[in-house]
Order: structure tokens, then C-alpha cells, then sequence
């Protein structure tokens, strides 16, 4: 092989150990947080062993080799069981709460001491949606979606009072 090639080389391929190394410490961070995204952070220690398993004597520089595979496997596999996630419980959030309520009243008299009075309310006049918390059961389909709301929307009341 040709010496001035692998000159021309050295650079990058120094570069990419290094983004590796980097990629994969920090995608064990990420696993330890237990993110949703733990596949990206598998990805980056998966790749961590193959480019250890590449710079190996029994594989000759071959990337293609079976023992690459295999031991790109074992360190997905190690990074996956070393788990220890520290989400708490009740850790999902939903947004605060945001309600605008309204009344109007007016009084009439009618005589002496008798009046009426009219009165109109409006229960979240904005019509503002108070989502419920996202589904946290992992098994379920709506893991992590939220289907319900806590409100029922715009109400209206109205009341026409006699006082005698």
C-alpha cells in the first residue's frame, strides 16, 4: 500500500476515532438518563465497537469481517443492560392551567322591594383545552399521548332571579 495514501489518510481517520469516542460517551450519558431515544445512543456505542473491533489484529482492517458484527453487537448489548436510568416517578407534565371565566349581571326594580336580576356566565370563555397527563403505561398503545382532556370546553349559564 502506498505510504503517501496512508499519510493523506491518517488525519481523518484520527478524526473519526475521535467523534466515536466522543459519540459514544456521550450516548451512554443519554442511556444512563433512560431518554426516549435510546436507539441514537445504542447506535453511538454499537459504533464505538466497531471501529475497536476494526482496529483489531483478527480482523486485518476489514470492515466487513464477521468479528466486527459480533463485537459491534456486544457493546450494543453491554450499553443496553447497563440501564440505570434515574427518571422518577410521575415525572410527565402536562401544561398549567389556563382558564378565563366571565359573568355579566344586570338588576331591575320592580317595585318597592323586588327586583330582578339577570345574570350570564361563561365558564373558559377563550375555549382553552386543559389536556390530561400523556399516557404512561409502556405497554399500551398511547404510551406517551395524550387522549383526553381535563375541561369540557366553553359553557355558558344563565339565571333570571326574582327577589320578592
Amino acid at each position: 500500500m502506498d505510504t503517501g495514501m496512508l499519510q493523506f489518510l491518517a488525519a481523518p481517520f484520527v478524526a473519526s476515532l475521535i467523534l466515536t469516542g466522543i459519540h459514544a460517551y456521550l450516548g451512554v450519558h443519554v442511556v444512563e438518563r433512560g431518554v426516549i431515544f435510546v436507539d441514537l445512543s445504542l447506535a453511538q456505542i454499537a459504533a464505538l465497537g466497531a471501529t475497536i473491533a476494526i482496529l483489531m489484529p483478527i480482523t486485518n482492517g476489514d470492515p466487513h469481517a464477521p468479528v466486527v458484527y459480533w463485537i459491534s453487537l456486544a457493546f450494543t448489548f453491554i450499553g443496553a443492560t447497563d440501564l440505570r436510568g434515574n427518571l422518577g416517578e410521575n415525572t410527565f407534565r402536562r401544561g398549567g392551567i389556563r382558564n378565563l371565566n366571565a359573568a355579566l349581571s344586570r338588576t331591575w326594580s320592580v317595585r318597592r322591594e323586588k327586583t330582578i336580576t339577570f345574570r350570564a356566565e361563561s365558564i373558559n370563555v377563550l375555549n382553552t383545552p386543559q389536556f390530561a397527563e400523556p399516557g404512561t403505561d409502556l405497554a399500551s398503545p398511547s404510551f406517551g399521548l395524550i387522549t383526553n382532556t381535563l375541561n369540557e370546553g366553553r359553557t355558558f349559564q344563565f339565571q333570571l332571579r326574582f327577589h320578592f
